[in-house]
C-alpha cells in the first residue's frame, strides 16, 4: 500500500499498525510547507529563519503524534496551532533581551494588538489612558508594560546608526579619558604634604577647596582678618609646592576637588540632550523644569519616564551653578528649535 496517496485519517490510523514508523514519517514531510510558512511569519523579530524553522518541527512532530481524531479537528489546523504554539515559547523563554516576568510580557503583546486596532480606528497612536481603557488595565501597568516591551530586542553598541559612514557607532561615543587616574599619585602626594602642615593651615586648605569657600568667608569663620588668611594659603600652598614637586598646587587642589569630574557630568548632559529628537527635547526640557519647581503632578506622570527622572537626578547632583548653565543651554536649544 503507497502511503503518498492516503487521507491524514488513513495514515493516523496505521498508527496502531507495524508501518507507525512509514506513517508518521509522511505525515511530517507532508506538513513540512506549513511549518515554513508559519515560520516566515515571525523571520523579522530577533531569530533566524533556520531556528525558527527547527523549532516549528518540534511542534509539527509533537501535532502529529498527539493528534486525537476523535475530537473532530482536522490535523492541519491542530498543527498549525501547535507549531506556533512551540514558536511562541522560544520568543518567550528565549527572544528577551532582558529577561522579563512572564505577567509583563503577556500584557506587553496584547497591549501591542490593542495598540494596532485603536491606532487604525482613531487614525493615530492611542495614548496611555486609551490604552489602559481598552485593555482593563491601570495606567501604571500599562506604562511598565511599555518599558517592559523596549527591553525584547537590544542594539548592538557596534552597529552603525546609519548608512552614513561619518556617523560612528554608538561604542565609540560613550567611552571617555577617565581624569581621576592622572590624579591618584597627586591626591596621595598632598595628603601626605599636608599633613606635615599646622592644624590652622591644614584648615584653611579644607574649607578653600573641599567646601569652596572665599577667602573672606574663611576670614569670618576663623575669626581673622582676610589678608592673614591670604598669607596663610599662600605659604601652606608654597610648602606643598617645595614639598611635591608640582609646578603648581592650587590647580591641583582645584583638579582633585572634582572640578574636572563636573565638567564631564554637563558635558554628558549637553550631549544626551543633543541627540535627541526636536519633539523629545522639548518635552525633557519641559518635564526636567516642572520637576526641578517641584510640580508634584509632573513628577508622578514623569516617574515611568526614566531617561527624564535619571536627568533630573543629575541636575539635582550637580552645584547651582553647573546646573543653571545646563538649564540656560538646554533653553536656547529648545528655542532655536522651535525658530
Amino acid at each position: 500500500m503507497q502511503l503518498v496517496g492516503c487521507s491524514d485519517l488513513e495514515l493516523v490510523r496505521l498508527f496502531d499498525s507495524e508501518r507507525r514508523g512509514e506513517a508518521r514519517e509522511q505525515l511530517i514531510i507532508r506538513y513540512e510547507p506549513l511549518v515554513r510558512s508559519i515560520a516566515s511569519r515571525y523571520a523579522t523579530r530577533g531569530f533566524t529563519y533556520d531556528d525558527l524553522v527547527q523549532c516549528g518541527y518540534l511542534g509539527l512532530i509533537q501535532a502529529v503524534d498527539r493528534y486525537d481524531p476523535a475530537r473532530g479537528v482536522p490535523l492541519r489546523a491542530y498543527a498549525a496551532r501547535v507549531i506556533e504554539g512551540e514558536i511562541m515559547h522560544l520568543f518567550r523563554d528565549q527572544g528577551w533581551s532582558v529577561r522579563v516576568p512572564r505577567p509583563l510580557q503577556e500584557l506587553s503583546r496584547r497591549l501591542a494588538v490593542i495598540d494596532r486596532e485603536l491606532t487604525q480606528r482613531l487614525g493615530r497612536r492611542p495614548t496611555a489612558d486609551e490604552l489602559s481603557e481598552a485593555s482593563d488595565t491601570p495606567t501604571d501597568m500599562v506604562a511598565e508594560a511599555q518599558l517592559a516591551a523596549q527591553a525584547y530586542r537590544s542594539s548592538s553598541l557596534d552597529a552603525p546608526r546609519s548608512s552614513d559612514d561619518c556617523d560612528p557607532p554608538p561604542i565609540e561615543t560613550l567611552g571617555q579619558d577617565e581624569p581621576g587616574y592622572d590624579l591618584i599619585e597627586t591626591r596621595d602626594a598632598l595628603r601626605a604634604a599636608a599633613d606635615q602642615l599646622p592644624h590652622r593651615q591644614r584648615t584653611i586648605l579644607r574649607l578653600r577647596f573641599e567646601r569652596d569657600l572665599t577667602q573672606s568667608e574663611i576670614a569670618a569663620q576663623l575669626g581673622i582678618s582676610q589678608m592673614h588668611v591670604s598669607r596663610l594659603l599662600r605659604d601652606a600652598l608654597d610648602k606643598l609646592e617645595i614639598s611635591t614637586s608640582l609646578p603648581d598646587t592650587e590647580d591641583a587642589f582645584a583638579a582633585i576637588d572634582g572640578q574636572q569630574p563636573l565638567d564631564d557630568q554637563v558635558a554628558v548632559l549637553h550631549i544626551e540632550f543633543r541627540r535627541l529628537t526636536v519633539d523629545e527635547r522639548s518635552h525633557r526640557f519641559l518635564v526636567v523644569m516642572a520637576m526641578l519647581e517641584g510640580d508634584q503632578e509632573m513628577h508622578e506622570a514623569a516617574r515611568h519616564d526614566y531617561s527624564a527622572v535619571l536627568a533630573w537626578r543629575r541636575l539635582l547632583a550637580l552645584p547651582a551653578r553647573y546646573r543653571d548653565e545646563v538649564l540656560e543651554e538646554w533653553a536656547e536649544m529648545v528655542l532655536d528649535d522651535e525658530g
